[in-house]
């Protein structure tokens, strides 16, 4: 097992870290500013980041060295496609998000989409749908945003939760506390009331285009509010995290055998 962070204190390096012994596997150098987003392909050993340098770089895990660079005005939230063939980058500036291909790298994104202007302190994460329909841009507000991940649509305002507050040393973003279900057809997000949100996009959105939660999911008594939350597709599995990792399973439903008469 090992994990991908961005350094803050001595450099801008990336480094990756083997957990099992707790050892640097490799260093990534090249930016020249904080960098506030990483995104690893789920198909592949390739990296995308995002700095304050005005750069989204492309890297393999597998060599030190940058495997391209696409000069973009900061901020920036990127997202691997579920297939890993293509990427996404929402830029907080001009509140767009475009779409390049991972295969024709450095060239023009094949489609651009407009964004709805963020409630609150702007966005926090980008992210895909496992089945490819839904890109979900989670905000600091009291709205995240899903669109159509074909025409760039959006098709829920997620709402009902408290917002959590913005950490002052993060103001450019690169904090995921939501993510969809494996499935694709629910959302879960922090809530600063210590609660899990469920979202399901199957339900009907109201006349101004908002979903309210399906379920709330209660943290264990005295637990911290969950700041940060991921879903691991493999596995099923959820997690949350303050200052201590929290592991979520799915209930299992157990069905009665049916008596004879």
């Amino acid at each position: 097992m090992s994990i991908v962070y961005a350094s803050t204190k001595e450099d801008d390096t990336i480094r990756y870290l083997s957990l099992h012994d707790n050892s640097y596997i490799r260093y990534f150098r090249g930016h020249k500013d904080k960098v506030h987003a990483l995104n690893v392909s789920p198909v592949s050993d390739m990296l995308l980041s995002a700095s304050m340098d005005h750069t989204v770089r492309l890297w393999d895990l597998r060599s030190p060295n940058c495997q391209g660079v696409l000069n973009l005005v900061s901020p920036n939230l990127v997202a691997f496609d579920p297939r890993g063939l293509c990427f996404g980058v929402a830029n907080t500036s001009a509140q767009d998000l475009s779409l390049y291909s991972v295969s024709a790298w450095g060239s023009d994104p094949f489609a651009t989409f407009a964004l709805p202007a963020p409630p609150g302190d702007g966005w926090a994460s980008v992210e895909f749908s496992n089945d490819g329909k839904y890109i979900l841009l989670a905000t600091y507000g009291e709205q995240h945003h899903v669109i159509d991940a074909f025409t760039g649509n959006l098709t829920h305002k997620l709402v009902g939760h408290h917002p959590l507050r913005r950490d002052p040393d993060n103001l450019r973003g690169g904090s995921t506390h939501t993510a969809f279900s494996v499935d694709g057809r629910t959302v879960l997000g922090c809530s600063r009331d210590g609660k899990v949100i469920v979202w399901d996009l199957q339900d009907r959105v109201d006349e101004r285009g908002r979903l309210y939660p399906s379920k709330a999911l209660s943290c264990a008594p005295n637990a911290a509010t969950p700041q940060i939350l991921g879903v691991n597709p493999a596995t099923m599995q959820l997690a949350t995290a303050d200052k201590e990792l929290t592991f979520w399973l799915p209930e299992k439903e157990v069905t009665e055998p049916a008596k004879e008469a």
